[in-house]
């Protein structure tokens, strides 16, 4: 479905919620199983799941780490905790897994 390192993210209604694709259908993304944010971390889900019925959008890039590179980043990440919606959220978890580059968009207000 989707290449090895993919930067995914999916629309929440507000925010974008980033992740990157690991294959066989997971995801490497910053979560947390309660509504709390404070305690999420970097963890794997299934597609399925990261998606919550809504569409999956690719992140393109011109200049970036291979898929298996950014997988390995993203892997190394799991257990990562300290969400700051600011300074540590999901989109500067995933963007740094596949470009080496830790910020979010969203956050810099460049969507």
């Amino acid at each position: 479905m989707y290449a090895i390192g993919t930067h995914l993210r999916v629309w929440c209604g507000g925010y974008w919620h980033h992740g990157i694709y690991i294959g066989a259908d997971r995801v490497a993304h910053f979560t947390d199983v309660r509504p709390n944010k404070s305690a999420a971390t970097v963890r794997v889900g299934v597609l399925i799941e990261f998606a919550a019925g809504k569409p999956v959008e690719i992140v393109p890039y011109g200049r970036r780490y291979t898929g298996q590179a950014a997988a390995d980043r993203a892997m190394g990440l799991l257990g990562h905790g300290n969400y700051a919606l600011l300074q540590n959220n999901c989109e500067h978890v995933a963007r740094w897994c596949v470009t080496g580059d830790f910020r979010s968009l969203q956050v810099d207000g460049g969507v």
